[in-house]
């Protein structure tokens, strides 16, 4: 947006600035003075905590072009206006007489002075000046740019890495058929310690033939080892 009587501000409409966190980003104005009258400009913005303007204010002879330097103090966190920036940015000029030129803020607040307004919106580039804001279906095709590098994602571990309802990796599990194996193995050591356990109560009545000495080591053994076996 520009005047044909003003200053001719570039570029028009939307300031952009190559985002990047933890760092201070700048652009530049260039304010071109095509009349034949000295041209006194001002820069405002909506968010003057955010951005320094070098210099905010000034003086373009006729014929002449001033840059101006717009830079963005650096940000610790993505703004969450990101892709949708609601800063501005206003400039505003005036024909400046001779000897207006020592104090021109003044200018702007003086009787009679025309004045007249170029604004600018702020946007979020990447590299090569695109927007950074982009539709959701293109962020994954390639075929335009993405700022999803600012944004964290938590990865979850799949679907076949969990056990159901345990939470647990199932690398972290011994292999099925050992523990099958090992169960039963118990199951038939517990077998035979109760049938000699059986066979040594029914030696030990009152006329029985009498028993073994070894079947009873057998007995006491593996009762022993089953026991171990159990407290593991």
């Amino acid at each position: 947006m520009s005047s044909e009587k003003g200053l001719v501000i570039t570029p028009t409409e939307q300031l952009p600035f190559k985002f990047e966190l933890k760092k201070q980003i700048a652009t530049d104005l260039t304010v071109h003075n095509p009349t034949s009258h000295d041209q006194a400009f001002k820069v405002k913005t909506t968010a003057p905590k955010k951005y320094c303007v070098k210099p905010n204010t000034g003086i373009v002879p006729a014929g002449a072009t001033t840059v101006v330097t717009v830079i963005m103090q650096a940000q610790r966190e993505v703004p969450a206006d990101l892709e949708n920036c609601r800063d501005k940015f206003l400039v505003q000029n005036t024909v400046a007489e001779k000897g207006e030129g020592d104090d021109v803020p003044a200018l702007f607040t003086k009787d009679g002075k025309k004045i007249q307004e170029t604004k600018l919106k702020v946007v979020f580039t990447e590299a090569g000046g695109l927007p950074a804001s982009v539709p959701e279906d293109k962020e994954t095709d390639g075929s335009g740019p993405s700022l999803n590098r600012y944004f964290s994602t938590k990865q979850t571990p799949s679907a076949a890495s969990v056990e159901k309802g345990g939470g647990k990796s199932v690398s972290s599990r011994p292999n099925g058929d050992k523990v099958a194996s090992l169960e039963a193995q118990m199951q038939a050591m517990q077998k035979r310690n109760r049938q000699l356990q059986t066979e040594l109560s029914k030696s030990m009545k009152p006329g029985a033939n009498g028993f073994s000495f070894l079947m009873v080591l057998i007995v006491a053994l593996i009762s022993f080892l089953v026991g171990m076996y159990m407290n593991k």
